[in-house]
């Protein structure tokens, strides 16, 4: 199985992404050519395909968007590879870790089929024929191990998924009007939010095809939970899909301060 290469940035919480978001789409674009830094200036980023289609690029010490760092490990048997970067803002504004995870990656082929039967509406021309699928998820880490079955877990992930549809709403809603195709599956009940045209097809957080994109599919007799590399159990994933290429500015702006 060839190696897939994911790119993640990890950030505040939800509210923090969706506040830059709307801001990015109201204030001035940002200069590719060169970014000033302490009076000085240093060459822009190099565009987010280069580290998707290429896994070993280590120019620079830094060599993500931003300031960015890498760590090759696989964190599943898919071999999958991450490339992490910690947004400097969230040092700035607290001491806590960040609370999400945000990862952008290339949709495995053989498996585009399969995701396209969830949105049926999505146009055939140029979306269905394409040879890429980008694959955004949204990762909450929650205060409650999300295998229990108490009140406070039932509060918490209806807090979790009221704020990834807001947060999904808006990044699609940007990725529309930059002329992209984009939807979200709502975790509630599995299929596409924006979709009119009824599908049979689902995908759960608990969907074996989350493996493919750094995730563990845990089965514990009863019911199987979805696992996370750094927060175990106490996460909560919500995944986008979108025809917008890694270099677009809306990707961009997702991964980078």
């Amino acid at each position: 199985m060839s190696q897939q290469s994911r790119i993640v940035a990890y950030l505040p919480s939800l509210r923090f992404l969706v506040r830059r978001l709307r801001q990015a789409l109201v204030a001035p674009p940002r200069s590719l050519g060169a970014l000033t830094a302490m009076g000085g200036e240093r060459q822009a980023p190099p565009p987010l395909s280069s580290f998707l289609d290429n896994p070993f690029i280590v120019n620079e010490q830094f060599p993500l968007p931003g300031n960015g760092a890498i760590d090759s490990s696989p964190l599943s048997s898919t071999g999958t590879t991450t490339y992490i970067r910690v947004d400097s803002s969230s040092s700035s504004s607290s001491s806590s870790s960040p609370v999400l995870e945000c990862g952008v990656q290339k949709s495995p082929k053989f498996l585009q089929s399969s995701f396209f039967e969830l949105f049926p509406d999505a146009p055939s021309t140029g979306i269905r024929h394409r040879s890429e699928l980008m694959v955004i998820t949204l990762c909450q880490k929650t205060i409650n191990d999300m295998t229990a079955w108490t009140s406070d877990v039932q509060e918490e992930r209806q807090e979790l998924l009221e704020n990834f549809i807001e947060s999904g709403k808006c990044i699609c809603g940007k990725l529309t009007a930059s002329g992209y195709w984009a939807d979200f599956i709502d975790p509630s009940s599995g299929r596409a939010f924006f979709g009119e045209t009824y599908s049979a097809s689902t995908l759960f957080e608990t969907d074996d095809r989350f493996r493919f994109f750094g995730f563990d599919i845990v089965d514990l007799g009863c019911c199987k939970c979805i696992s996370h590399h750094l927060w175990g159990m106490h996460v909560f994933v919500g995944v986008l899909f979108t025809n917008a290429p890694p270099e677009s500015p809306v990707l961009r702006e997702l991964m980078q301060e």
